[in-house]
């Protein structure tokens, strides 16, 4: 399965590493706002690099790990669920009832 992480901070770490090393699942991107956490990054993984949010969802990806700071989790992984993709969403999901409640029309 082609995977994308969007966040790499200290979860996003934890979370390629299990994504590279689980069988079955090809990191074909790691996508951060911070450019010295997408340096950090290539050290040790080999990936597509993508400059927004809207370049890694218009890839041919089918799940996204989410993995951003808890304020960002219900834009990224609702803009994520509108592209059709599957995701993983790092707790919380939401920071509020109203948000999470507006997932059943998505």
């Amino acid at each position: 399965m082609k995977v994308a992480l969007i966040g790499y901070g200290y979860w996003g770490i934890n979370l390629a590493r299990t994504i590279s090393q689980t069988k079955g699942y090809d990191l074909v991107t790691i996508f951060d706002e911070d450019i010295n956490r997408i340096s950090e990054a290539k050290k040790l993984y080999k990936f597509e690099v993508c400059t927004s949010l809207e370049e890694v969802l218009s890839k041919d990806i089918e799940a996204i790990f989410i993995a951003t700071p808890p304020a960002t989790h219900y834009k990224v992984a609702k803009k994520a669920l509108e592209a059709n993709k599957h995701i993983f969403v790092e707790k919380p999901f939401t920071l509020n009832l109203e948000d999470a409640r507006s997932y059943i029309y998505i």
